[in-house]
């Protein structure tokens, strides 16, 4: 009975999994989940929004696997699954409702429009390189532990390492040195069991989702208008304006389960038949969905790709 339905997904532990050192992560979706997605697009009530700490590259690539590829000889606008099995092209309609956030909510895109930084802390980017090179230094010291540099954000993981309690301490150390050297820089250090994180302030998958439902774009989608003559109605803006259905499932960081908060905060409403078993966000009841908007400093549950 929904007429417009936002399914938020996560990529890493979810859609993909999650990498580690003997295995790289996967850049391509498994054909039975890209059918699925193309299953859900191909309603024009839904929209979906996968997010990621992936950088925007690899998000296009799991773009290119819902969109499909051109079939050789194959009838004009079909695609072959693997097994040979055809099945119709996305249309370009349908994949304006495939929305993105990359490195989890530093970048945000809706269907085929251009990828837009979520946060005035995110236009600086000065600050990485000398971040850079303090985590190569450790990862050189904790073997098996490896960075991992995005445009915005960078992260080193030594949850694999082959000495636990040298990466536990090698962490320490980062976290503490780069307290000292980012104080004036606009970021967060993020510290938990497997990594250290440093991305800027203020960016996380709920904020990222808040720029997605507030921007003109959806807005316009949903038939929703400001009151020009009330400029502070657009913070009240969210997901109950646009949509009645919500699900969001993915396996999230500490920081980032924030988007289950403001998923909460925008009072989308369950659908009654749902509501002894479900939320309208995909949590249960009695399930702890708190999330964390104030930087993390010190081991927390592992971060998800």
């Amino acid at each position: 009975s929904a007429s417009r339905r936002l399914i938020v997904l996560g990529v890493g532990g979810t859609l993909l999994p999650v990498s580690s050192e003997s295995e790289p992560c996967s850049e391509h979706l498994l054909e039975s989940l890209a059918a699925a997605l193309r299953t859900l697009l191909r309603d024009p009530i839904n929209t979906i929004l996968l997010v990621s700490s992936r950088p925007r590259s690899q998000m296009q690539q799991l773009v290119l696997d819902v969109r499909g590829a051109s079939t050789p000889g194959g009838a004009e606008g079909d695609t072959v699954a693997k097994g040979g099995e055809t099945s119709s092209k996305m249309t370009a309609e349908a994949m304006e409702r495939l929305w993105l956030l990359s490195e989890n909510g530093v970048y945000a895109r809706r269907g085929s429009g251009t990828w837009e930084l979520t946060s005035q802390a995110a236009q600086e980017g000065g600050w990485i390189e000398q971040v850079d090179e303090m985590m190569r230094y450790f990862e050189e010291r904790t073997p098996q532990s490896r960075v991992e540099r995005r445009d915005r954000t960078i992260r080193w993981s030594y949850g694999h390492s082959a000495n636990p309690a040298l990466g536990a301490q090698h962490a320490s150390n980062l976290v503490e040195s780069l307290e000292k050297s980012l104080s004036n820089a606009p970021v967060e250090t993020l510290w938990d069991a497997d990594a250290v994180e440093v991305r800027p302030h203020g960016s996380s998958s709920g904020l990222g989702l808040m720029h997605q439902l507030t921007s003109e774009e959806a807005l316009l989608g949903g038939e929703y208008r400001l009151d020009e003559d009330d400029e502070e109605e657009e913070s009240n803006v969210g997901a109950g304006n646009l949509f009645d259905f919500v699900l969001c499932v993915g396996n999230f960081s500490a920081r980032d389960e924030d988007i289950f908060v403001k998923l909460h905060e925008s009072e989308v409403q369950p659908r009654a038949d749902l509501a002894d078993e479900e939320t309208a966000t995909g949590t249960r009841d009695g399930d702890d969905v708190e999330g964390d908007s104030e930087m993390d400093v010190g081991p927390g549950r592992p971060a998800a790709e």
